[in-house]
């Protein structure tokens, strides 16, 4: 553990992300990941390969130790690994950008997308290793990035539960995908020939995907056919069909938007809250399993309190050991080189203790 928290240290300097300009001791690493680890029902190990993986891609441990007890909590009552959820966490922390109090703004995405898995067709615990290429695709919007990124999450929730994806890799891929629907040229000339802009002229980016949905089906009045010339991507079409069949099921029209936004609402008021989640991860604490978690990080602290008294007495110890070694060597080279002699010097030892 010591090993690994000065390597997460070191990799955490000279990357020029602010709050970090100076060394985290390792031991105070240590002492973070055994609290966590208790506290959590997680090995500590394990808390401090997920700040690994959040500094691998962020170069940011400061907001990583800041929001590393609450995104454990929330791996345990969802269920997910703690490494995917930090990992997850950290394609987050990019997609946000540099915004205040940055651990607070990341935690409640996750929070809000692990909310969307306990309503939705994916849980948190598939949808967690998935949340680059959410992250990556919420980039190409305009507006509030942790927003955006909520945003994805709520269409990858539609592409699963409604729109023919099969698995949470496949929804999140139909999510990317509808990105490259609203970057292609063809497909912007076909929003355009139906009297919708998909590009913002002032920013030059992509206009809010759901108001970009709610025009198509208000032009098409969701005839499939038109619909399906914006929307031609086949992977891209899986994200904002749920949508559109909700829009047709409901009778077109106001009552079909009505039934679209509500579904979309339903989805975005979906995060999970603080008293949730203490109380998924207050049931898992109660396993067996989390409680054998929690008396082994309890066993490594007073491991660690035992060595620190213990290593210095055996590196004092060190230089008499070696010389014990060194003399033993010699001997077992003078009895190899001299067998004879050895015999007579082993039979005047043992008449010497007779």
């Amino acid at each position: 553990m010591e090993k690994r928290a000065v390597d997460l240290a070191n990799s955490a300097l000279g990357t020029g992300v602010a709050g970090n300009e100076k060394r985290v001791g390792a031991g105070s690493l240590v002492s973070q990941a055994r609290e966590i680890g208790i506290s959590a029902g997680y090995d500590p190990e394990k808390v401090l390969e997920g700040l690994q993986k959040f500094v691998g891609k962020t170069g940011d441990l400061k907001t990583a130790r800041d929001m590393m007890a609450d995104l454990a909590r929330l791996s345990s009552a969802t269920g997910s690994e703690l490494e995917d959820m930090v990992d997850a966490a950290g394609d987050v922390a990019n997609a946000v950008g540099e915004v205040p109090n940055k651990g607070k703004v990341v935690e409640s995405v996750m929070r809000a997308i692990a909310g969307q898995g306990k309503v939705g067709a994916v849980e948190m615990k598939d949808l967690a290793v998935q949340m680059a290429k959410l992250g990556s695709a919420a980039g190409s919007f305009q507006g509030d990035q942790a927003k955006n990124v909520e945003t994805m999450g709520i269409f990858a929730q539609m592409a699963r539960a409604r729109g023919g994806a099969a698995s949470a890799t496949q929804a999140a891929t139909s999510v990317a995908a509808m990105v490259n629907t609203f970057k292609t040229p063809a497909r912007i000339a076909a929003f355009k020939k139906e009297g919708i802009d998909v590009i913002d002229k002032n920013t030059q980016m992509i206009r809010d995907p759901f108001e970009i949905l709610k025009e198509a089906l208000t032009a098409t009045q969701g005839d499939p056919e038109r619909f399906k010339k914006m929307y031609a991507n086949v992977q891209g079409a899986r994200a904002v069909e749920g949508f559109a069949n909700i829009y047709r099921q409901a009778g077109g029209g106001q009552k079909g938007m009505d039934a679209v936004t509500k579904e979309f609402d339903r989805l975005k008021a979906a995060s999970m809250s603080k008293a949730a989640i203490d109380e998924a991860h207050a049931a898992r604490m109660q396993t067996s399993a989390a409680k054998i978690e929690v008396f082994n990080a309890k066993l490594t602290e007073v491991g660690a309190k035992i060595a620190e008294k213990i290593l210095p007495q055996m590196e004092k110890l060190g230089p008499i050991v070696l010389d014990g070694v060194d003399g033993l060597g010699k001997l077992v080279a003078w009895i190899a080189e001299n067998p004879l002699k050895s015999a007579f010097v082993l039979l005047g030892a043992r008449s010497a203790r007779a």
